[in-house]
């Protein structure tokens, strides 16, 4: 039997994008861009510690994925949902057990700095399963023996949608088992946020203050009411805590927009549906108790836009407006943003993107 692993800790400025699932079976022994199956050792050859900066960069085409599943079944339906997001095959490698996707990191640490790591891990597996691996993970980057630092995201079947943290806050996301295309592209986009913040050396530990805003080229025009914001400059965005107001007649329609929310990452607790211009203006009075986040409103009809303009005056939260109206496509005057009609997530994110600058300006 192999010696007992000692893991240290990882440098968080050099993390890989770690997956580690939820199965409970045997292992089965489907590996892709390793080739044939192989014990794991982290302890073969001395980790690396950290050294040198990463580049402004979040590549897809250029991130490794480990990702940690026994069961051959959910192994061979997670696979095109990495690739389909632009993950090469090449750069997959899946392990049967923690163990195994601790060698895998291990082995990692002579690759470019400036290419991310995201571990997927399952939570029940043969030999180490995903909470050991990810407490072995974060005990490498306590004790700086990383070079290069994971995202660690648990696959877990006892989850219906992906939600922040997990396992004690030893992982950065938590996505349910089985996931699809949809899931890793949050997955992405979240773990794009946390590296951008490692890059810009901000907080430690596994959530990371969110990243100053970039410098705008184009800032989005004053929202209804203003673009002043409650706080002042500076202060922190988590999408995770935004109060969003959907103001939309239709019910089928404010119905499938807070859905396509929640898939971006925003929490569907926090948000509140609105028939009317009268609610939507009640709702904003009643998210005037967290001036440390935004507020987003999403308007179906632009005339609705005069009721919240009257509003803001007397309120000093005020809200990032996007118009979703028929007429929204080309932008219209008064609101921040326009999500266009036929909308897709990509452009969710981007409103999403345009709200943080906004409210970090």
């Amino acid at each position: 039997a192999p010696a007992p692993l000692d893991v240290g800790p990882l440098d968080r400025r050099h993390i890989p994008l770690v997956v580690l699932g939820c199965g409970g079976c045997h292992r089965r022994g489907l590996h892709v861009g390793r080739g044939s199956c192989r014990r794991a050792s982290v302890c073969d050859r001395p980790l690396l510690r950290s050294g040198g900066a990463m580049p402004r960069t979040f590549d897809p085409s250029t991130l490794t994925v480990v990702y940690a599943e026994d069961d051959m079944v959910f192994r061979e339906i997670a696979l095109p949902a990495i690739t389909k997001v632009g993950i090469k095959e090449d750069n997959i490698l899946t392990a049967e057990h923690g163990l195994e996707a601790l060698d895998y990191l291990n082995d990692l640490q002579d690759g470019n700095p400036g290419d991310a790591i995201v571990m997927l891990l399952d939570v029940n597996m043969p030999v180490m399963d995903g909470n050991t691996c990810a407490k072995k993970v974060r005990a490498l980057e306590a004790e700086g023996k990383l070079r290069r630092l994971p995202f660690l995201v648990c696959c877990s079947s006892g989850v219906e949608q992906v939600t922040f943290g997990g396992g004690g806050d030893i992982y950065h996301i938590t996505m349910p088992k089985p996931f699809s295309d949809k899931e890793v592209d949050l997955v992405l986009t979240k773990a794009k946020e946390w590296w951008q913040d490692e890059v810009s050396g901000a907080g430690a530990g596994g959530a990371a203050p969110a990243a100053p805003a970039a410098p705008a080229a184009a800032a989005p025009a004053a929202a209804a009411g203003g673009s002043a914001r409650a706080g002042g400059g500076g202060g922190s965005f988590d999408i995770a805590e935004i109060d969003i107001i959907v103001g939309d007649p239709e019910p089928i329609c404010r119905m499938a927009l807070t859905t396509a929310l929640t898939l971006v990452g925003c929490n569907e607790d926090l948000m509140v549906e609105c028939d009317t211009p009268e609610e939507v203006v009640d709702a904003l009075r009643d998210a005037q108790g967290k001036p440390e986040q935004p507020v987003m409103i999403f308007l179906s009809n632009t005339s609705w836009a005069d009721s919240v303009t009257d509003e803001c005056a007397s309120l000093t939260r005020k809200p990032f407006v996007v118009c979703t109206s028929v007429d929204g496509d080309q932008g219209v005057a008064g609101f921040n943003a326009c999500l266009p009609k036929q909308f897709q997530q990509v452009d969710l994110q981007k409103i999403v993107e345009d709200c943080r600058r906004w409210w970090m300006q």
